[in-house]
């Protein structure tokens, strides 16, 4: 009798041979299955691209007319060039507020002027910012003239190029004018009394709000081509591009 029949005092049904309940040996468990996630595809990023996907990542679009394909915003470049016109007229507008406010100030001082005394002969130094804002005024009026010019030449059913092309002339010229007026600004500023009169000081002062006016005027144009551009033709363009 085994150790454990002894100890119950009687045969148990497992007993063999003295060596106690015979033991069944569990089969041996399945190894657990190990989990090997799905290999993704490995994509060499180039760190110097931007968050805009280059043209040659997006497929081809059909081919249309030479007068079709040139009626949608379908590069990136395009896009590109017109949000940076935007943003730079948005700079130079913020520019021209206090700009705007000081010679509307300047304009209530020499109205309620009741005696100028001018100073007498200019110096050099006076001269020479004369001559520069005179200069800063022939590149406004040149720069402004190309604008009309331009938007003469393609007022009726722009293409996108022709839309960016206008925006850019509208930029430059408001930046001419900007310019111009703000040289003008200054020269008051530094000189107020290097004027015959007062009426002089006044026409001073009319011709810097006309220039800034300028300004203002060809920002509007800006805006108004950058809406032109994806407005008017953004519908056709390729949705990849503005990803």
């Amino acid at each position: 009798m085994c150790q454990t029949c002894k100890q119950h005092r009687k045969f148990l049904s497992g007993c063999i041979d003295g060596h106690g309940p015979a033991r069944t040996q569990s089969p041996p468990l399945a190894p657990r299955p190990v989990y090997v996630p799905p290999q993704r595809p490995t994509v060499a990023i180039d760190p110097r691209r931007s968050r805009t996907p280059s043209r040659t990542s997006v497929p081809a679009p059909e081919r249309r007319d030479s007068r079709a394909s040139r009626s949608s915003v379908d590069s990136t470049a395009t896009v590109q060039s017109a949000h940076s016109l935007a943003s730079l007229a948005r700079r130079i507008s913020r520019e021209l507020y206090p700009d705007e406010a000081a010679v509307a100030s300047l304009r209530t001082w020499a109205e309620n002027l009741n005696l100028y005394i001018p100073r007498g002969p200019w110096a050099p130094e006076v001269l020479a910012e004369y001559d520069e804002y005179k200069r800063l005024g022939q590149v406004c009026k040149r720069d402004g003239d190309a604008f009309k010019s331009q938007w003469r030449r393609t007022s009726k059913n722009a293409t996108v190029e022709e839309h960016l092309e206008r925006a850019e002339l509208a930029l430059r010229a408001a930046e001419s004018a900007y310019k111009a007026g703000k040289a003008r600004l200054n020269f008051l500023l530094t000189y107020q009394d290097a004027y015959s009169n007062k009426q002089s000081v006044l026409n001073h002062i009319g011709e810097i709000e006309i220039e800034l006016e300028k300004a203002r005027d060809r920002l509007g144009d800006v805006r108004l081509n950058h809406k032109n551009l994806f407005v008017a033709h953004g519908r056709d363009s390729d949705p990849a591009v503005f990803r």
